[in-house]
């Protein structure tokens, strides 16, 4: 019989009485942290861009069968205050989890918890991918050029039309040039 324990040393019971389930999520959760799903030093990976073709193949099924969306948020097709209301019943977790409101009182509550419920999703999805951006901008201080020359910087980064030339780079980033240094053979660089 194998017994787990917690960090206050609290047995949660035997395997056979189902009581590992803190532990088995405990070894799910480090697992995963060093799968290949994640990147970086500990304490601070971040999610790996070789992860996007697994997570696209893996959602784009239930995406292109609509089947999470109407498990997520209540669908638009209920015709009345009933329908609807079972409808935000049975997507309670769902919305929970996203921070919306999980009652309706009339009609008009609907359509602005549909709305409130796809704002808090995108935003969840999208904000920790912009952070990342903004941090590796930042890094390079190409976010500060951006705030500073946000008219020239915005048809390069979002329109696409305008095109990143030595010239624009010259005259909107400070260049630091390095320090000449002697190679072993006495080449300078």
């Amino acid at each position: 019989m194998v017994t787990f324990v917690d960090d206050e040393g609290q047995s949660e019971g035997a395997m056979d009485d189902g009581g590992p389930s803190r532990e088995f999520l405990r070894l799910q959760v480090a697992a995963l942290r060093d799968s290949r799903y994640f990147v970086g030093p500990e304490g601070t990976k971040n999610l790996s861009l070789a992860i996007c073709p697994v997570v696209s193949s893996t959602n784009s099924p239930g995406i292109s069968r609509g089947g999470w969306r109407l498990r997520t948020v209540p669908a638009p097709g209920q015709k009345n205050l009933v329908e609807s209301q079972l409808a935000v019943g049975e997507a309670s977790a769902a919305l929970c989890s996203l921070g919306c409101a999980s009652s309706l009182a009339d009609m008009e509550d609907r359509q602005a918890l549909i709305e409130q419920a796809a704002r808090a999703h995108v935003g969840g999805c999208i904000k920790p991918a912009l952070n990342q951006l903004i941090e590796g901008l930042e890094c390079l201080k190409v976010a500060e050029a951006m705030r500073a020359y946000p008219d020239v910087l915005r048809p390069i980064f979002v329109s696409g039309h305008s095109l990143l030339t030595i010239q624009s780079m010259v005259t909107l980033f400070e260049t630091v040039l390095s320090h000449l240094a002697a190679m072993p053979d006495g080449v300078k660089i």
